[in-house]
This record gives C-alpha cells, structure tokens and sequence, in this order.
C-alpha cells in the first residue's frame, strides 16, 4: 500500500489548507460539537489513530456525536490527557496525518481509483479532492459519491460538500511511496481497563461522526 509523504512540501501544503478551512489554523479551537484542535477531531477519529481510548458516554445521535473527551488517552504522542493533546501541535499533525493514511488505504480501491482525472458529477476526482471530502464528509460517502457518478449519497447537503472538497482541492497533488504505512491503528493496551469502543467506523465521516472535521465551510 502505498505511503503518504507527510514530510514533503506538497504535503504540508494540503494540510495547511484543511487547517485553515477546519479551524482558521488555531490548534485550540473547540466548536460548538465539542470538535477539537486544528483539524477539529472528534472522539471516534482520534480513538481510531491511536491518541484516545474511548469512552462510555452515550451520544444523542449519530449526527451530534458526544465529544466529551472525558475518558483516557493513549499517550501517543506524549498525549496523555486533554490540554496534553491541545496544546502539542505535533500530535495534532501526526493524528490527522495517521487519519489521511487510513482514508487513503479506503479509498485506493478500482471504484474510485479508475476515476482518478475524469469528471465525476462535474467536478474531476483527483487525490487531494477525494482525501479532502473525506475529511469532511467519510470515505463512504466519497465512494459512493464517485460510484454513482455524483448521485449519492441520498443527502443534497452532503452530495454539496464533496463537490465543493473535490473541486477546491483538485490542484493539490499528494505524494506517496511505494512503501508500506507504519501501523496506524490504537494500541488498546495502553488504555488498560477502558475497552474499545463497538466496531470503530471510519466511512461515516462527522455526520456520523467518525471523519472528526467539524467543518466550518
């Protein structure tokens, strides 16, 4: 599978964009969804690369996640709790970077893979578009959206914003390697007597909750 280049210029470019839509580039802001930091996570995305253990509070529905932040954290990172993960912008950076594999792993698939520089719903699918519509809206709504040729999903609002990701971010390139990704998953043994949460799931994106971007576009 093939490795996102974090380091690169190209990168570091992309992940200033989403920065500055998602948060204005402020590694400590909190929305009104309890979203946090630069790329403003929420608790299921951060439980999923690794930085939080998860937590028992119910949430009100699948489209207002409870992102209370009040269980452990992984110390990934050196992020051992809360103000430990705001204020470390290398965790930030890492935790979102570790998320892009992963919806780069999910999306690098022959349905979307053979739609790479064609148009799409009318906008051109590319790599930075489909990783930036991913982080707003979940990689399953982005294969589905490629998939039925802008169709999908059901929802108008959502069909909108991965149009307008896709089209914004059609100029920036992602660079990759041949090379394997490290692994990006939690290590569930450092988060000692707190389980996992239930089949952690990152298609849904923050309608679901699972994408963390608390997207301000």
């Amino acid at each position: 599978m093939p490795t996102i280049q974090v380091n690169s210029e190209q990168w570091v470019r992309f992940r200033d964009a989403i920065a500055q839509i998602e948060s204005g580039n402020n590694y400590y802001r909190i929305n009104s969804r309890g979203f946090l930091g630069r790329y403003q996570f929420g608790e299921r995305l951060l439980t999923d690369v690794g930085y939080y253990c998860g937590d028992r509070s119910p949430a009100p529905s699948r489209a207002f996640p409870n992102n209370d932040f009040d269980g452990r954290w992984t110390g990934r990172g050196g992020a051992n709790d809360f103000l430990r993960f705001m204020f470390n912008g290398n965790a930030q950076d890492d935790a979102f970077n570790r998320a892009m594999q992963l919806y780069y792993n999910q999306l690098n698939i022959p349905d979307v893979t053979q739609h790479l520089n064609q148009l799409r719903g009318n906008v051109l699918i590319s790599w930075g578009g489909l990783l930036a519509a991913s982080w707003e809206c979940g990689t399953g709504a982005v294969i589905a959206f490629v998939r039925s040729n802008g169709a999908q999903p059901g929802s108008s609002a959502v069909r909108a914003a991965i149009g307008r990701r896709l089209g914004n971010f059609g100029g920036y390139a992602i660079p990759v390697s041949p090379s394997d990704p490290p692994d990006l998953g939690n290590d569930f043994s450092r988060c000692r007597e707190v389980p996992p949460p239930p089949n952690p799931d990152l298609l849904l994106g923050p309608w679901g909750g699972a994408a963390g971007a608390g997207s301000s576009e």
